[in-house]
C-alpha cells in the first residue's frame, strides 16, 4: 500500500513537473523512456539537453523581444520627433503665408 502511494505520489508530481517542460526537454524525455535512461526521480541524458535546449530557446526569445521593444520604443520616439518638426514647419508656413497675405493687401491698397 505504501508503495502504490510512493508511486501515485510520484506519477502525480512527474505530471505536473512535466506541464512546465518545452518541446525538446519532451521530446528528450520521450527519448530517454524509449531507452530507458531515466530513472524514477531523475532526468535521462536526452531530456537534460532538451531541457538546456529550451532554456536556451527562452532566453533567446527573450533577448528577441526585448531588442523588439528598444526598437518600437526608438521608432516611436522618431516618429513623434517627426511629428513635432512637421507641426513647427506647418507653424512655420503658416505664419509666412499670413505674412505674405499681409504684404499682398498693403500692396492692394
Amino acid at each position: 500500500m505504501r508503495i502504490s502511494l510512493a508511486v501515485a505520489a510520484a506519477a502525480s508530481l512527474s505530471l505536473g513537473l512535466a506541464a512546465c517542460d518545452g518541446p525538446r526537454e519532451e521530446i528528450g524525455e520521450e527519448v530517454d523512456d524509449m531507452n530507458n535512461a531515466d530513472g524514477l526521480f531523475t532526468e535521462g541524458p536526452a531530456e537534460q539537453l532538451g531541457e538546456i535546449a529550451d532554456d536556451r530557446a527562452d532566453m533567446m526569445s527573450d533577448q528577441l523581444e526585448e531588442r523588439a521593444d528598444t526598437v518600437l520604443e526608438t521608432a516611436e520616439q522618431e516618429a513623434a520627433d517627426l511629428r513635432a518638426e512637421a507641426e513647427a514647419t506647418l507653424e512655420e508656413a503658416e505664419a509666412a503665408a499670413e505674412r505674405i497675405d499681409d504684404e499682398a493687401e498693403r500692396l492692394d491698397n
